[in-house]
Formats: structure tokens, C-alpha cells, sequence
């Protein structure tokens, strides 16, 4: 797959939950994938949402602003309000503008 995009998606799921009402409302989601600057969000209950609002990444307990940039159905497109580092630069490889799993990289 050619690099097409400015930042690199990492496809593995995350769970997390966004808080948005001022943290009185909140919905879990699924980070189907993310990059250092913003994420593709799948809601698991659809509900109104403000186009801005917190997410908490579950397994690390990140904390990120986001800005909904486009939304289809139960399907989020956002952008971090700031740089996040995932800490996960093992799942990831760039070779010659070309994304290539860790797995599959000869040895």
C-alpha cells in the first residue's frame, strides 16, 4: 500500500470513551484507526455529540481534545487538538513511503 496520507494509521482497535456535556454524558467507542493527529471512531450507541469533546483511551488512559472533522452514521472522523504519542511505534514500519507490518518485515 502506497503512502497517501500525511500522518500514519495504525489499524489495531482501541477501545475508549468519549465525555462530552461538560463530562456528564458519555458513549464508549472503538478507535478503529488512529495516528498521532486524529482517529476513525465508531460509537457503540449513537448519540448527539458536540463537534467538540474528550476521549479516554481505555488501555492507557490517554486523554485527548478532539474536533469532529466528519461524521457518517455511527462513524467519527476526528482530529486531536494536539499531537498524541501512542507509545506503540512497534506496530507500525515505514519502508520507501510504504506501510509494512512489523510481522511481515524479512529478517
Amino acid at each position: 500500500m502506497t503512502l497517501r496520507r500525511r500522518y500514519l494509521r495504525v489499524t489495531k482497535p482501541r477501545l475508549g470513551t468519549i465525555y462530552f456535556n461538560d463530562g456528564l454524558s458519555e458513549v464508549n467507542c472503538t478507535m478503529r484507526n488512529y495516528s498521532s493527529n486524529g482517529a476513525l471512531l465508531k460509537l457503540h450507541k449513537l448519540t448527539h455529540l458536540s463537534s467538540d469533546f474528550e476521549l479516554v483511551v481505555d488501555d492507557d488512559q490517554s486523554r485527548l481534545m478532539c474536533r469532529v472533522v466528519w461524521r457518517q452514521g455511527d462513524l467519527l472522523g476526528v482530529q486531536f487538538k494536539s499531537e498524541w504519542k501512542w507509545g506503540h511505534t512497534d506496530e507500525i514500519e515505514v519502508v520507501d513511503k510504504t506501510i509494512v507490518s512489523k510481522k511481515s518485515v524479512p529478517s
